[in-house]
């Protein structure tokens, strides 16, 4: 009798502990699948994306100036970065601004004669003499703080930072555009989105090459801030088909897989297709070089850019399986832009 206690005690425990490392292995398989979930759903989109380089840019072109002035408030020097940007030189142009409204301003420059002729037509826009020699009213200008440092010391000048100052002098402007004319930039929504993606894919060639043409995604890192890991649309080609994944709200790694399981047979890839977001358009209001993607209950259909048509409504419905002259409230048509990325190949 004692010996069937035992058993059945000795059960009741095997029950609770395989019942407590199903409740383990459950609780772990649940929050793997839910941080994958989250790792590759975020509200992240690639459209807006902005490369470490291009935010490093930017940063330099904005480097402050540092000026030096007297205990009673006078500039006496003032140290300009080793290569002019626009900003920076806009800044300096509103520095020299304030400086022609004080009691004959005289400058003098030390230093690269490269920047000279810059330095020059500023002070002529001001109004300010340019001196040959150094005298007690005159300020110096220089790039290089070797040439100032015996100046500031035997005159006990203060330090100041001056960052960005945006200049509305027109002299000032039209200088400006002439040293350092704008690039043109994009405009529209969608521009600015393929700009986007174009940064991206030369920031990431080598990233996207390995993830489309083979199935190693473990090297790459995954973290919250992985541009990988951002939603967008995309698809890829073969030599003779395309592959489409339109979803928007789904990492690009997660996409790029999704993409590859509909190319049953194995064919090698010879481009990924990067897609902006999709903008709602009519017959009106479409442009002819953007791509073009049409939605009808469950039916989503797919023209891109490269497929050049003259009438690009009658043949994405006729693609669709769609009598092209049909026309109902519920045809919803998108056109979006496209960055391509050759694989295996420089962009």
């Amino acid at each position: 009798m004692l010996l069937y206690v035992n058993k059945k005690q000795e059960r009741k425990k095997r029950i609770k502990l395989l019942s407590l490392i199903a409740f383990i292995i459950f609780f772990i398989t649940a929050n793997i699948i839910n941080f994958y979930h989250k790792l590759h759903t975020t509200t992240d989109n690639l459209s807006s994306y902005q490369s470490i380089t291009h935010l490093n840019t930017w940063y330099k072109n904005y480097e402050p100036i540092e000026i030096y002035k007297t205990k009673d408030n006078q500039i006496k020097v003032i140290l300009i970065p080793n290569a002019l940007t626009r900003e920076i030189t806009e800044t300096l142009s509103t520095l020299l601004e304030k400086i022609s409204k004080t009691p004959s301003p005289k400058i003098h420059f030390l230093g690269n004669a490269s920047l000279f002729e810059l330095i020059k037509e500023l002070a002529q826009i001001h109004n300010i003499e340019i001196t040959d020699k150094i005298t007690k009213k005159s300020i110096i200008i220089s790039s290089d703080f070797d040439l100032l440092k015996s100046h500031i010391y035997s005159n006990k000048l203060f330090p100041k930072t001056i960052t960005y100052v945006n200049s509305t002098n027109p002299k000032s402007l039209s200088l400006l555009n002439k040293y350092f004319p704008l690039p043109i930039s994009p405009k529209t929504n969608l521009s600015k989105q393929k700009h986007s993606l174009t940064l991206f894919a030369k920031a990431y060639q080598k990233e996207l090459e390995t993830i489309s043409t083979t199935n190693n995604y473990n090297s790459q890192k995954f973290h919250k801030q992985s541009a990988l890991l951002k939603n967008i649309p995309l698809c890829l080609q073969t030599t003779n088909s395309t592959f489409c994944t339109l979803d928007n709200k789904t990492s690009l790694i997660k996409n790029i897989i999704k993409t590859k399981e509909q190319n049953k047979a194995n064919a090698p890839y010879t481009k990924l297709i990067l897609l902006t977001n999709f903008e709602k358009t009519t017959l009106e209001t479409f442009s002819p070089q953007n791509g073009l993607l049409f939605k009808f209950h469950s039916r989503e259909t797919i023209l891109l850019p490269n497929e050049k048509d003259k009438n690009h409504f009658y043949t994405i419905k006729q693609k669709s399986g769609i009598n092209p002259n049909y026309e109902t409230k519920d045809m919803e048509f998108y056109q979006f832009k496209t960055v391509e990325i050759n694989l295996n190949d420089n962009i």
